[in-house]
């Protein structure tokens, strides 16, 4: 896997075609590359950083966070989407996954300093 690039945003998945974003969960999904770069430089995210995600959609913003920074932790309340995610980020071995809504799962798991984003 190339560490410096990103996965283009229109892979096929095959769990893809059946998730249909919810606007009650206040769904919005990020694909393309220039803005997910932004946001991980923005966030300042590096190798010496946990970051805990909340709502990782198809998971590409997941992707570029999990290769630029030390771990990664999900938190996601749609389970088609966590298991897509699951599958795009299936060889990193420093994310975690959530199922739930995280004001009620919160961020008990994680037990040293974090970013969110």
């Amino acid at each position: 896997m190339n560490e410096n690039k990103l996965a283009n945003p229109y892979d096929y998945f095959p769990d893809e075609r059946s998730l249909r974003q919810k606007r009650s969960l206040g769904q919005v999904f990020l694909k393309d590359q220039n803005i997910l770069r932004k946001t991980v430089d923005l966030a300042s995210v590096s190798q010496e950083d946990v970051v805990a995600e909340v709502g990782c959609g198809e998971g590409w913003l997941s992707l570029a966070l999990a290769k630029a920074s030390k771990a990664l932790h999900i938190y996601e309340i749609d389970e088609g989407f966590l298991n897509l995610t699951r599958q795009r980020l299936g060889g990193f071995d420093q994310v975690y996954y959530y199922p739930g809504d995280i004001l009620e799962t919160r961020f008990h798991s994680i037990n040293e300093p974090f970013k969110v984003v």
